[in-house]
C-alpha cells in the first residue's frame, strides 16, 4: 500500500515493537507459568498466582493444564499465515486448513474441556471454521502461484504413502513376531478366586516346581483388566479351569472361556466337589444363569450365542477332566496329582507315609479343598524357611494321613502345630478331633516346659463360634465320646490364641509374607545350627526364603527342580518315594553337620538348589513316582 517508502518502513517498525511488547511477553508468561502449574499446586504459598492465572487452567482437565496455552498458540499460528504467505491466496489457504486440522485432532484426541457438551462445541466450530474456508475459496476469483501449491500437494501424498507404508510394515512386524514367538505363559488356570483362589495357588506351586513351566493366575500376573481376553489368545499354551458353584456364573471366567474357545487352545477342567453343571433350560437362558453377561463382555464383542458354544465345548465329555472328589489320593495329593497330569508325567500312588520326627504338623480340614490346597502351599514354604534356619525340619499335613476320627500322632520331636481354620473346621470331626488332640500335646508340653506352640490361621470369611455351639452343636458331633467337657475345654482354650489372617486371593508376595508370619512363631530348633551362622548366605537373605516363587525367578537358567521322577536322583536322603527321617543324622547332603567349620565347598547357586529340592520333596515324599 505505501510502496516500501519511508511510511512503510516505520510502520514495520512500529510494528515489531509492538509484538514485542505485548504478545511475546504475554505468550512467554503463559509459558513460564503452564511450566510452572504441577509446583503450584503443592504449594499453598503460589495459590494466588493460580488464581491470577486461573483462565489458563480451570476450564480444562488437571490431566489437560496446559491446553489453554495450546489455544494461545493456535491463535498466534492462524495471524501469523497472512504475514508468512502475503502474496499467495492459495497458500495462505492451504496453512490455515493444515492449522485447523492438526489443532483440532489434537482437541479430539485428549478431551481437555471439562464439561463435554464444550468439547463437543470446539470440535464442530473448527469444522464450521474449515467449512466456512472452503466455501470462501470457492467463491472468490484469485489468481495464485501454483508452483508452491503444486509442491505442497506432491508433499501431501508423499506423506500420506509413507505414513501408509509405515502403518502396513508395522502391522505386518507384528504379525510376523506373533507368529514367530513362544507364548508366555504355559498354562493358564480360570478360576473363580472366592472358591478356587488357594486350589490354583498350590496348582501353581506344584506345576512350577516340577517343571520350567510358567502359570498365569490373575493376582499374580494381571495388570490391566482390558488386557485379560488378548493374554488368553496370543500367550497361553493350554487353559485349565478349575470349576466350582461359581466359577461359570462369572462373566469374566465365561470370557476367558469363550476367547480359548475362538483360538482354539487346548483345554482342561479340573472339577471340584462344589460344581454343579448347568443344566440345559440355564444354558439356553444364560442371561439369567451368568450375572451381568451383557453388561461385561458386550463391550469385548462377545455374544451369549459365543458363551453358549464355548461353554457346551468346556464341557464336553471329550474334554480332559480332573474330579477332585473322584481322585484315589487324599488331601493335599490330589492336587499333585492333577499338576502331574496337565504336565503329562502320569498319576502317582500313594505309599506310606513316615510320620516320625516331624517339626511342624498342618492341621486342615479334609471336607474344605481351600483348608487343604493352602496347608500344601504352607507346609512347602515352611520347610524352605527351616532348612535355612534349622538346617532342616520335616512338615506334616495331617489331612494327608490316615488317622482315625480319634487317632493321636506322634508329637514327641514336634515344636509347632499350624492350625487352618475354615468354614468347615467347626463341622469336620476329623478336624476337630485333631485340633483336641494339639492342645492336649501343647497342655503336656507346657507342664513339661519344653517348646511347642499352637499357631491358628484363620482364612477369609469365616466366623468364629459362640457359646452357644459348644453347648449344643459340638456337644452334639462329640457325642458317644469320651471327655466331652475336656474336648470342650481344649477347644476354647485354642480360640484364645490370636490367629494370622490369610488371605488365600492375594498374590504371591503377600502371601508368602503372612506365611512368613507363621514361620516366626515356630519355635527354633535347639539340635541344629542354623545354615546361615555356618556361612551358608548372607542374613539379610533371610526375608527372601519367605517369597518362594519371587525368589525362584531369580535363579540361572537352569531348572531349579527338574522334572519329579529325576528328584530321587538329585538327593540320596530320598529312595522309593519314602521320606527318610528329618533328625539330626539323617539329614541329606546339603546340609552342614553340626561340628563342621565351614559348609560344602559348592558353588552358591548348586547350595540354594539344593535347598529348595530338600524342601521341595519333603511336601511330597510319600508319594511313591
Amino acid at each position: 500500500l505505501c510502496d516500501w517508502k519511508d511510511q512503510h518502513l516505520s510502520m514495520i517498525v512500529t510494528s515489531v515493537l509492538t509484538i514485542l511488547l505485548v504478545p511475546v511477553p504475554f505468550l512467554a508468561n503463559a509459558c513460564v507459568v503452564t511450566n510452572q502449574y504441577s509446583k503450584s499446586m503443592a504449594l499453598q504459598a503460589r495459590k494466588e498466582m493460580l488464581h491470577k492465572y486461573r483462565f489458563l487452567f480451570f476450564r480444562f482437565h488437571p490431566y489437560a493444564y496446559y491446553y489453554g496455552l495450546v489455544l494461545l498458540l493456535r491463535s498466534l499460528l492462524i495471524c501469523i499465515v497472512p504475514v508468512v504467505a502475503r502474496d499467495d491466496p492459495g497458500l495462505q489457504v492451504f496453512i490455515l486448513s493444515f492449522i485447523i486440522i492438526v489443532f483440532a485432532e489434537f482437541q479430539c484426541y485428549i478431551q481437555p474441556w471439562r464439561a463435554k457438551v464444550c468439547n463437543t462445541v470446539d470440535a464442530f466450530l473448527s469444522v464450521c471454521l474449515l467449512s466456512l474456508l472452503v466455501c470462501a475459496c470457492l467463491a472468490a476469483v484469485f489468481e495464485s502461484n501454483r508452483k508452491p501449491l503444486v509442491l505442497l500437494c506432491i508433499g501431501s501424498l508423499l506423506g500420506m504413502a509413507l505414513v501408509t507404508l509405515f502403518a502396513l510394515a508395522q502391522s505386518l512386524l507384528h504379525m510376523s513376531r506373533k507368529c514367530r514367538r513362544a507364548q508366555m505363559y504355559d498354562f493358564f488356570l480360570c478360576h473363580h478366586k472366592e472358591h478356587a483362589s488357594a486350589q490354583v495357588r498350590f496348582i501353581k506351586t506344584c506345576v512350577t516346581n516340577m517343571s520350567n513351566c510358567r502359570v498365569f493366575i490373575d493376582s499374580d500376573d494381571l495388570v490391566n483388566l482390558d488386557g485379560l481376553f488378548d493374554i488368553v489368545k496370543n500367550d497361553v499354551k493350554v487353559f485349565v479351569v478349575v470349576l466350582t458353584s461359581h466359577t461359570l456364573r462369572r462373566a469374566w471366567c465365561c470370557g476367558e472361556i469363550v476367547s480359548a474357545h475362538a483360538t482354539m487352545l487346548k483345554m482342561h477342567t479340573v472339577v471340584t466337589a462344589t460344581f454343579v453343571p448347568p443344566e440345559n433350560a440355564q444354558m439356553e437362558n444364560l442371561e439369567n444363569y451368568i450375572s451381568s453377561l451383557d453388561s461385561t463382555l458386550s463391550n469385548y464383542g462377545i455374544s451369549t450365542k459365543d458363551v453358549q458354544q464355548a461353554l457346551s465345548k468346556l464341557l464336553h465329555p471329550a474334554t480332559p477332566c480332573y474330579i477332585l472328589s473322584s481322585s484315589p489320593h487324599r488331601g493335599t495329593a490330589r492336587f499333585l496329582s492333577v499338576s502331574r497330569s496337565l504336565l503329562g508325567h502320569g498319576d502317582s500312588s500313594l505309599g506310606p507315609k513316615t510320620l516320625g520326627g516331624f517339626s511342624v504338623a498342618i492341621s486342615a480340614s479334609l471336607a474344605d479343598d481351600e483348608a487343604v490346597a493352602i496347608s500344601g502351599f504352607i507346609a512347602v514354604a515352611l520347610r524352605l524357611q527351616l532348612a535355612y534356619r534349622d538346617g532342616g525340619g520335616e512338615v506334616v499335613c495331617l489331612c494327608d494321613i490316615e488317622v482315625g476320627v480319634g487317632g493321636l500322632l506322634d508329637f514327641e520331636e514336634a515344636r509347632a502345630a499350624v492350625v487352618i481354620y475354615s468354614s468347615s473346621t467347626l463341622h469336620c470331626i476329623e478336624q476337630l478331633a485333631s485340633l483336641v488332640n494339639i492342645m492336649e500335646i501343647a497342655e503336656a508340653h507346657q507342664q513339661n516346659q519344653t517348646q511347642f506352640t499352637v499357631i491358628p490361621v484363620h482364612l477369609p470369611g469365616v466366623v468364629f463360634p459362640s457359646g452357644k455351639y459348644f453347648e449344643e452343636d459340638f456337644a452334639a458331633l462329640w457325642s458317644g465320646r469320651e471327655a466331652l467337657s475336656k474336648s470342650c475345654h481344649m477347644l476354647k482354650t485354642y480360640f484364645k490364641h490370636i490367629s494370622i489372617p490369610l488371605e488365600v486371593s492375594a498374590s504371591d508376595g503377600v502371601l508368602s509374607a503372612q506365611v512368613s508370619l507363621v514361620f516366626h512363631r515356630i519355635p527354633p530348633s535347639q539340635k541344629r545350627k542354623s545354615w546361615s551362622s555356618q556361612g551358608g548366605c548372607s542374613s539379610a537373605t533371610a526375608s527372601l526364603f519367605g517369597a518362594f516363587n519371587s525368589v525362584r525367578s531369580a535363579a540361572s537358567e537352569e531348572p531349579w527342580l527338574p522334572g519329579y521322577g529325576h528328584m530321587s536322583s538329585r538327593n540320596s536322603g530320598f529312595h522309593g518315594g519314602t521320606a527318610s527321617s528329618s533328625k539330626e543324622e539323617d539329614l541329606p547332603s546339603p546340609w552342614p553337620s553340626p561340628d563342621a567349620g565351614v559348609v560344602d565347598e559348592k558353588e552358591p547357586q548348586t547350595q540354594w538348589n539344593d535347598l529348595v529340592l530338600h524342601a521341595w520333596e519333603g511336601q511330597f515324599a510319600h508319594i511313591q513316582i
